[in-house]
């Protein structure tokens, strides 16, 4: 008899594995290195995973539909034909990079409005310059996931909206109406981009880039004021250009002595003023000019300054006429000589004295000889002799009348 043995080597059945993108299209994404392409009937295959642009890898399913679970693991005994598996992809969303905003005074959100992919859930923002928080909420965490793997649909960043610090404050339309001494100060106005309440402040300056301080001026003169913002956390502070105003004098009247004649004592004359319309205990002398020493009518003095630079006169110049009269002197001291009878009543005068002359016009005025006459032309003794027709002449001697002779 003959007996034959037979061996048999069992070969392990190999199954090709077909990677596809959910609902059977081609496969879009990268598999890991050394993925696996067949399946060997016996042994488990472990699955790689896979990556996407933009998408986060959901796993591998054995139907189209991408539902129930993902398969990791192919198991040694389970498949008994080639196998397909498809990728789920599940789209990664990024939390939006939002522009800051530069703070206007006014409140302001981020501005952000609803997409395929998210609702937004919190978007109150504020007035004042800081970091806000926005939620947003995926429509669908079955189809989107947060990129940073938040495992939550609802995300909220708490400095995802800022408000940035304004740097571009301005003050415009500085004005100020000029005023007069004495009166009440004009108040300044401007207008600021942005400014806290009582703002813009003002400071005052005797130069248009001199030191600014906050005390308002009150002498007359030229000054320069500007307007200024302070800073704060919302805005960058502000100063304006320098505009310049005037507080202008202000106008005395002018009040004249009741004086206006004067008689000659050799020195200068003219009616004194005083000024009216002054403010509070304000002390104001006046200059006059045109003072006169001679005898003459219709001259002229004029108010011609004043002592207090926030003062002052009328235009033109207030004026007022007045006149210088002669000083009356007498003469004294004549004498006669006696004489032989000649028929006439004719005497010869000698001496006499000017009595009243002013000490610096002696020698300025002299006695211009006159008419002597005895009272008859007869003969006798103790005779009374008058003197008439007796003049004064000399530098000065239009400055004097004689009242007596």
């Amino acid at each position: 008899d003959l007996t034959v043995t037979a061996h048999f080597t069992k070969t392990p059945r190999t199954y090709d594995i077909t990677y596809l993108d959910q609902g059977g299209s081609a496969f879009s994404g990268t598999h890991d290195e050394g993925y696996p392409t067949t399946h060997t009937y016996g042994t488990p295959t472990q699955l790689s995973t896979a990556e996407k642009d933009g998408y986060a890898f959901g796993g591998w399913f054995t139907n189209s539909g991408c539902t129930g679970n993902p398969v990791t693991t192919l198991g040694a005994a389970e498949y008994t034909e080639n196998i397909t598996l498809y990728a789920k992809w599940i789209r990664s969303v990024t939390f939006p990079t939002i522009t800051p905003k530069i703070y206007n005074g006014s409140p302001q959100t981020s501005g952000l409005t609803d997409t395929d992919e998210y609702t937004v859930t919190t978007d109150n923002g504020g007035t004042d310059a800081g970091s806000y928080p926005v939620t947003l909420t995926l429509k669908d965490p079955a189809t989107y996931i947060w990129s940073d793997g938040t495992p939550t649909a609802v995300k909220t960043v708490n400095d995802a909206f800022k408000i940035t610090k304004a740097a571009d404050n301005t003050i415009t339309g500085l004005t100020i109406q000029d005023w007069t001494y004495a009166e009440t100060a004009k108040t300044p106005s401007a207008v600021a981009k942005y400014a806290a309440s009582g703002e813009p402040t003002y400071k005052y300056s005797t130069a248009s880039e001199g030191t600014y301080e906050d005390t308002v001026p009150t002498a007359a003169g030229t000054y320069y004021i500007r307007a200024y913002v302070a800073e704060t956390d919302n805005y960058n502070g502000a100063e304006s250009s320098a505009v310049s105003f005037t507080i202008e004098k202000r106008e005395v009247g002018i009040e004249w002595s009741a004086t206006t004649s004067f008689t000659y004592d050799g020195e200068p004359h003219a009616p004194t003023a005083a000024a009216t319309n002054l403010a509070g205990s304000d002390v104001v002398s006046v200059t006059v000019t045109g003072q006169q020493t001679d005898v003459g009518t219709g001259y002229t003095a004029t108010a011609d300054a004043l002592d207090n630079t926030n003062y002052k006169l009328p235009s033109p110049k207030p004026t007022l006429t007045f006149s210088i009269t002669a000083k009356p002197v007498t003469i004294t001291g004549l004498t006669a000589s006696n004489k032989v009878y000649d028929g006439t009543a004719v005497a010869t005068a000698a001496g006499g004295t000017i009595n009243g002359l002013i000490e610096s016009d002696t020698g300025s005025v002299t006695i211009k000889s006159g008419i002597a006459s005895f009272t008859d032309k007869n003969a006798g003794t103790g005779k009374t002799v008058s003197f008439t027709g007796y003049e004064l002449e000399g530098a000065k001697s239009e400055n004097y009348t004689l009242s007596a002779q």
